[in-house]
């Protein structure tokens, strides 16, 4: 029988003092060095409760995240931030990915401002290459094959969790579309992919199981 894992995947909400010490340096009320003390802060609280509810793999909450995208756009040549956008049905915004070239390519690793060291077995969460792809017109296998992989190449990682949000909703998505983008990152950390924010009936009518990764999280809808 496979050994069942605890986690938390995912951006964490913040604290009001890290909002607020954004918020401040945004305006210049405050300094990076002031900010970066308090994300310490939030992090040290994120594990410490992460550990003591016996989590398996621990994780830093994305704290420095805008959102998921927002990192790999800055990191890669042909990717940059587009329209403010609402996230699906939700009250919150980010800037979607717009894509300035046919094959986008990590230009740098993702540095430890985005991907904190952990005192125990970590998991890394990711935009799913589909999801990364969504809007820019840009297939998910040339990001997978051009930003994602190299990404992946550079994390210590248990697990990566490739978040999903737009794959259930899209009735026009193709699995084996997703299948073959997931193929290309095959190779690195064990990966597992969320079905988030949609009914994933369909997806594992059609064979969502089979996907190349190690498990499937989905959302109750």
């Amino acid at each position: 029988m496979p050994e069942l894992q605890a986690f938390v995947p995912g951006i964490y909400p913040r604290s009001e003092a890290l909002v607020q010490a954004t918020r401040d340096l945004d305006r210049g009320r405050t300094t990076p060095e002031a900010v970066d003390e308090q994300v310490e802060r939030d992090l040290a609280e994120v594990v410490s409760a992460q550990q003591a509810a016996g989590l398996d793999l621990l994780a830093d909450g994305m704290l420095r995240w805008q959102d998921h995208f927002r990192p790999l756009l800055e990191a890669a040549d042909g990717l940059e931030t587009g329209a403010l956008t609402r996230f699906l049905d939700t009250n919150t915004f980010y800037r979607a990915p717009k894509a300035t070239s046919a094959t986008p390519k990590l230009s740098r690793s993702l540095d430890e401002g985005y991907v904190a060291q952990l005192p125990a077995r970590r998991l890394v969460t990711l935009p799913s290459p589909y999801a990364l792809a969504h809007g820019t017109g840009i297939p998910p296998t040339v990001l997978a094959e051009g930003v994602l992989k190299p990404a992946l190449e550079g994390l210590d990682a248990e697990l990566v969790v490739l978040a999903e949000p737009f794959f259930a909703r899209d009735e026009d998505a193709k699995l084996e579309d997703l299948a073959e983008a997931l193929a290309a990152l095959t190779g690195g950390p064990k990966l597992a992919l969320w079905l988030e924010f949609g009914d994933a009936k369909r997806a594992l009518e059609e064979g969502a199981a089979d996907l190349p990764v190690e498990g499937l999280g989905i959302d109750f809808y």
